[in-house]
């Protein structure tokens, strides 16, 4: 499983074309967890910082199916981390970097075990301005309903 810590940088990340409607859904943690950054060291001389800087590069561009075999190549390669030692691994977004947007990728198991479902909403249409028309919603149960109705899920998604 896949995550993103914005809903905004959620729509970058899956190439959204403002034209078809999206389910975009919000998780809490349940309690604290440790990952893995797979575009960082704590020992960066001047080949790491060549090397991480070209990884984080070709974790920031959009899809094509060369850049989806190498990063999943990468991922697949930090997912040998014991799971004791780290639940997720994190790497940079697609766009514009900066230290509070991030990817995080977690087996679906451990996901499950650490990360408690908030709910859901169905973007209808949006432009890449930001404005978004919502009107339908899942809860935490799963149930869909009219967003109006969920004053928690507004504000997790900063509608309004």
């Amino acid at each position: 499983m896949y995550f993103c810590n914005t809903s905004r940088q959620t729509l970058e990340e899956i190439g959204y074309d403002y034209k078809t409607p999206v389910v975009v859904s919000a998780y809490k943690a349940k309690r604290y967890f440790s990952c893995v950054d797979i575009a960082m060291s704590s020992k960066e001389d001047d080949n790491t910082k060549l090397s991480l800087s070209k990884l984080r590069n070709a974790f920031s561009q959009q899809e094509t199916p060369e850049l989806n075999k190498f990063t999943t190549d990468m991922r697949e390669e930090f997912y040998t981390v014991p799971i004791d030692e780290a639940q997720g691994w994190i790497y940079p977004t697609v766009g514009k970097q900066s230290k509070d947007k991030f990817n995080l990728a977690m087996y679906p198991g451990v996901a499950k075990r650490l990360l408690e479902f908030q709910g859901a909403i169905v973007i209808s249409k949006a432009n890449p301005s930001g404005m978004k028309e919502i009107e339908f919603c899942f809860d935490q149960d799963y149930r869909l309903d009219y967003i109006k109705g969920y004053p928690e899920l507004q504000k997790i998604f900063n509608l309004g």
